[in-house]
Order: C-alpha cells, then sequence, then structure tokens
C-alpha cells in the first residue's frame, strides 16, 4: 500500500475526498503545518513562473527522496516509523501541486 493510500484509510471517512479536505482547510487555516512555506506555492499560480516552479518543486522533490526514502532502509519495516515520517513530506507535496486555486483565494499574510 503506498503511503497516500495508507494515510487515507485513517481518515473518517476515508477516501480521497476527506484527505484533500483536510488539506485544503489547512492550507487556509494553519499554513505552518506545512514541511515549506505556503506563501512560496502561491508564486507557482502564475502561468508565468510554471517552468521555475516546476524545476523548484522537482529539486525539493529529490531532496526529500534523498534525505529520507532512500535513507539506509534495508530490512526495515516501512509502515509504522517510516510512514509516519514520511507522511508530512507526502502532504506537502501533494498540497502543493494541488491546491493553486485554494492558495490564489486563501488569505496568507
Amino acid at each position: 500500500m503506498v503511503i497516500p493510500d495508507k494515510l487515507v484509510t485513517k481518515l473518517s471517512p476515508p477516501n480521497f475526498k476527506t484527505w484533500t479536505s483536510l488539506l485544503a482547510s489547512r492550507i487556509a487555516t494553519t499554513p505552518t503545518s506545512f514541511l515549506t512555506d505556503p506563501h512560496q506555492w502561491v508564486k507557482c499560480v502564475n502561468p508565468l513562473t510554471t517552468k521555475d516552479c516546476a524545476i523548484t518543486w522537482a529539486q525539493e522533490s529529490n531532496n526529500y527522496t534523498c534525505s529520507y526514502v532512500y535513507l539506509d532502509y534495508e530490512n526495515v519495516d516501512l509502515g509504522d516509523e517510516y510512514f509516519v515520517g514520511a507522511v508530512p513530506i507526502v502532504e506537502t507535496q501533494v498540497a502543493k501541486g494541488s491546491f493553486p486555486s485554494v492558495l490564489a483565494e486563501s488569505k496568507l499574510d
């Protein structure tokens, strides 16, 4: 089971609509709950900067991959402790890439 699927099973009701609603709410109400600053994500709503944003996000994803995903997890259960550590990474990357309209409309002062 991949991390988003496992995360969703822990929600009530257990579906992706619940998860995306929770992420959208957090963007608007508690933006500091993500690993990176949503204020920076808003810059990527501009169609003139999408290439720069895509490169930045890819570099961030690569950094997470090198620093966590492939960090000496040989012969380790990737469920419990690994899952708990991976959730903030997955939530941040999904929120960042999936909610430009929420970001543009939210009051991130």
